[in-house]
């Protein structure tokens, strides 16, 4: 990212007075075919007055009478007690407004509630992490990084002009900075953005313009690319002062580089000198932190927006106001993107390609009203964030409006459509297309001031590339998990397998990584809700796992220790078709005639499940699992198997690989097993009871006479029932392959 330097202050009277009226003003006419993608005029700013300050900044130039040390750090220590008063008392309205909402006997998820104070709550996840900081986090410490107590020693207009030379910004975009601290008022309620007060650089608004996006986007966009982008926070002035997450400082070098390289750039700016003037300046200083890349050895700059409880960003951070316009890419939509491909043209090729924007939410400026609300310590000095964080609730919601319009774009042009994750796209189509989505990928951000990363080479399009950490391949129509990332799953799982007690954090990781995995795994979810369940409800920094959470951990890493690490995307061309169907009054019984074989049996074999002591939808998806169990051990991998059945239940079961609990989730979880270690396609569909008349009379104990020549099967003793009571699914049924 290369972010535009502005003028150094004082160095001409011209000033840049834009309005977003006259930038849509200046839209281009639209574009011929065979036009290119990046307009070719360039706006130039016009003499005339500054633009006027925004309503929240102070009326009156900036004035500050620097008291003494002793004076200053009585000030400074007063306004921390009536802080923490303040928040005392934020808190203790949104932790009541959240009991009362919790007690409350409306429809979950449907309830009503009134967000206290200002706080961001209405979101339901958010107001139960809320709730979880409420009742357990702590300040971290201050680790010494910087105190403005009793370090007033300069007039804050000089600390001014010596902030905007060091940082080679405008006088004009600081003071709007400390005017905005000073006389902040939180909106209430926070319905918009408020426009900017100075101009902002970074962004094109020409490619803006160019995108062609809807007349709402396109002035929001407009906005963020001439102004910068708001924080959405409506939070109360305030001075939070915070320490350093531990990572800093294990990996303090790393932090060194990044923060000078971040200063180089303009996306920091060095502060201390305000905070020295006045140590009543109002800011929101969050903790800084590192979490490494994928990439080893590489490291991102974390600012931790929501530690603490009602004195951080996030906590007041609406991001509703701007919501995303787009769902971002899914694992499941871009097999289903590759599947629908392949069965429009079997034999043609589908070429792959991926982008990746460099420093995304770094090329999203903020603006300068908002810069007190993002500030960080490091290595004595006070640093304010002036481009979109990570960390800061608001960013994505930024970023996502702009790939919006970026996929709406490239799809105008080609016709084909883009898939995007956070900063990621990948362009699914056939040969012929690719030339032009490849060049629109690249022209579309590139025309809006964003850059296309180079760090993996940018590797020409394909059948095969990696995307959100699945290798997808075109040519064999699979999906798999990279080597090396299932043996790191495998050790992980192995290492918390027989744990008790485990961090919070460990497993709130563990269990997202497991989530990831089950994309690949069919849908082995029903191995981790119990971890699900175990994580919402701790609130404390150990969690103490039950009996079934680490009996699931178990069975899920035999899954992992089966798995191949490759899952098939579209229907084997070879596919045989197996009717199952249960009753009542008699037993079970099923039939393929492909294989020429069949199998019945009766629930007086097995007491434990016969009715009336399982429903009948357990009882047609127990036959439907265990008639795919016998079919799996007489075909090859790579098979499909067509299942019918009369039961709708037992069908959504199947093809969700859900259970809603007992018998169907027991069941569930050895078909799941049996389908990621065999493996072979299954696929369930719902057929009339008066078509399925051969399976029907086998399960009413009548074996009709075209079935006496071929072959029948026996299901081993007691399966039915092992696999309707088991939560293991390797000791219900004995597979193949697994």
């Amino acid at each position: 990212m290369r972010r535009a330097r502005a003028p150094a202050h004082g160095s001409s009277s011209t000033k840049t007075v834009f309005s977003v009226s006259a930038l849509l003003a200046l839209r281009p006419p639209p574009a011929t075919a065979g036009g290119t993608f990046v307009a070719s005029w360039v706006l130039r700013p016009r003499a005339g007055r500054s633009p006027a300050p925004h309503a929240g900044h102070a009326a009156t130039p900036i004035a500050y009478a620097s008291p003494d040390s002793r004076d200053a750090t009585r000030a400074f220590d007063a306004a921390a007690r009536r802080r923490r008063r303040a928040v005392a008392r934020i808190t203790s309205s949104a932790a009541a407004a959240i009991s009362a909402h919790a007690s409350s006997g409306h429809t979950p998820g449907r309830r009503p509630f009134v967000s206290p104070a200002g706080l961001a709550l209405d979101h339901g996840p958010f107001r139960s992490r809320f709730a979880r900081r409420l009742r357990s986090e702590r300040a971290p410490p201050l680790r010494g990084e910087f105190s403005p107590r009793g370090r007033a020693s300069s007039s804050l207009a000089d600390a001014v002009a010596a902030v905007a030379l060091a940082g080679s910004v405008t006088r004009t975009a600081v003071a709007a900075a400390v005017s905005s601290a000073l006389a902040w008022r939180r909106p209430s309620p926070y319905s918009s953005p408020p426009p900017g007060s100075v101009p902002a650089g970074g962004l094109r608004v020409a490619g803006v313009l160019r995108l062609g996006a809807p007349p709402a986007l396109e002035r929001l966009l407009v906005s963020v690319a001439a102004f910068g982008a708001a924080t959405m926070s409506a939070c109360p002035r305030a001075r939070a002062w915070r320490g350093n997450h531990s990572s800093a400082y294990q990996h303090a070098s790393v932090v060194d580089a990044l923060v000078d390289e971040r200063l180089r750039l303009g996306t920091l700016l060095d502060a201390t000198d305000l905070y020295v003037a006045n140590p009543l300046l109002p800011i929101l200083v969050a903790p800084l932190g590192v979490v490494p890349k994928t990439t080893p050895g590489k490291f991102r700059l974390v600012l931790d927006g929501s530690s603490g409880v009602a004195d951080c960003v996030n906590d007041f951070c609406n991001a509703s106001t701007v919501g995303m316009p787009l769902v971002l890419a899914s694992f499941d939509s871009i097999t289903a993107r590759l599947t629908a491909l392949r069965a429009a043209a079997p034999t043609a090729t589908i070429l792959l390609y991926s982008t990746d924007l460099d420093n995304a939410y770094q090329s999203i400026a903020i603006r300068a009203d908002d810069w007190w609300q993002l500030g960080m310590l490091w290595r004595g000095r006070v640093l304010l964030n002036t481009a979109a964080p990570f960390g800061l609730r608001s960013s994505g919601n930024w970023l996502y409006q702009f790939t919006y319009a970026f996929d709406r774009r490239i799809f105008a042009l080609t016709g084909v459509p883009v898939s995007t994750y956070v900063d990621d796209s990948m362009a699914c189509c056939y040969e012929a297309d690719m030339p032009a989505v490849a060049a629109a990928m690249h022209a579309v951000p590139e025309s809006c001031g964003f850059t296309i990363s180079t760090k993996d080479g940018n590797p020409p399009p394909g059948t095969s590339r990696t995307f959100c950490g699945w290798l997808f391949d075109s040519a064999a129509m699979t999906v798999s998990l990279p080597p090396a990332k299932l043996d790191v799953l495998r050790a992980l799982v192995a290492r918390h397998a027989t744990r008790r007690r485990i961090l919070r954090s460990d497993l709130v990781t563990l269990v997202g990584k497991l989530h990831g995995a089950c994309r690949g795994l069919r849908s082995s979810r029903p191995y981790i809700d119990s971890l699900d369940r175990a994580v919402t409800a701790s609130a404390g920094r150990w969690v103490t796992l039950p009996s079934d959470a680490r009996a699931d951990l178990g069975h899920f890493g035999a899954v992992l220790n089966a798995f191949s690490g490759v899952r098939l995307l579209a229907p084997p061309a070879r596919t045989v078709t197996v009717y199952s169907d249960a009753c009542t009054s008699y037993g079970w019984g099923f039939v393929c005639l492909d294989l020429g074989v069949y199998g019945y049996g009766s629930w007086a074999d097995d007491p434990d499940i016969a009715p009336p002591l399982q429903h009948i939808n357990a009882l047609e998806l127990l036959t439907g699992a265990a008639a795919a169990a016998l079919i799996a051990t007489l075909i090859p991998a790579r098979t499909g198997v067509a299942l019918f059945m009369d039961n709708t239940t037992a069908v959504s079961s199947i093809n969700k690989m859900r259970g809603a609990g007992g018998a169907l989730s027991n069941a569930i979880r050895c078909l799941d097993f049996l389908s990621d270690t065999a493996p072979f396609h299954l696929s369930a569909s719902h057929v009339k009871g008066v078509a399925n008349v051969t399976a029907d009379s086998l399960s009413r104990g009548t074996v009709p006479p075209h079935l006496l020549p071929l072959r029948r099967l026996f299901l081993p003793p007691r399966s039915l029932s092992l696999m309707a009571s088991s939560r293991s699914p390797s000791s219900a049924m004995a597979t193949p392959r697994g």
